[in-house]
């Protein structure tokens, strides 16, 4: 039998130490030691489209994943400890750990999306890290990187050619609105 204790109206419980776990540490560090294999393995061209995303993927992923394991490692300590945790109905231990695994999990299919899936084309979003990124491997100059980042700039040909007509000028160094051309 479980003892309760009650503060305030809210009562806690001691973690069950025994309970069934299906997404703790070692699980999670399973999972990280796949995506880090995966991204250290990828060709360029799935790494130049993770470094393209219009989202900051590398860094918004650091920070999700790195979340995730600390919650995960504090889970389980929590419940090798048996500490006390809130009773509830909404939010049980199934659920907690539902929650971080799903989150795993969306991280990963995120990467997966952006990789394979629906590759980040050129646009106003992207644009700054597309072309860091592009003048990168063009610095590298590596003949089989520049080969592959040829066929993505292939795939970014329309959007790049839209932004480049740009709607100004520029004047002795200042901006100057263009007027639009009558067809």
């Amino acid at each position: 039998m479980t003892t309760e204790h009650c503060f305030i109206g809210v009562c806690f419980i001691p973690l069950d130490g025994s309970g069934q776990t299906f997404f703790g540490f070692s699980q999670f560090l399973t999972g990280l030691a796949l995506m880090v294999l995966a991204w250290t393995i990828a060709d360029v061209r799935y790494r130049f489209r993770i470094q393209v995303a219009p989202l900051p993927l590398l860094r918004m992923s650091f920070y999700v994943v790195a979340a995730i394991g600390l919650l995960t490692l504090l889970t389980d300590l929590w419940r090798a400890e048996q500490w006390l945790v809130p009773r509830g109905i909404l939010l049980t231990p199934a659920v907690w750990q539902a929650l971080l695994g799903g989150a795993f999990l969306l991280t990963i299919l995120t990467w997966a999306w952006l990789g394979f899936i629906r590759p980040p084309t050129y646009g106003q979003y992207n644009a700054k890290r597309f072309g860091q990124t592009l003048y990168r491997i063009i610095l590298n100059g590596s003949p089989t990187e520049l080969a592959v980042i040829a066929d993505e700039l292939a795939r970014s040909a329309q959007a790049l050619v839209q932004h480049a007509t740009n709607r100004y000028s520029l004047h002795n160094g200042e901006r100057i609105e263009c007027e639009e051309e009558d067809q």
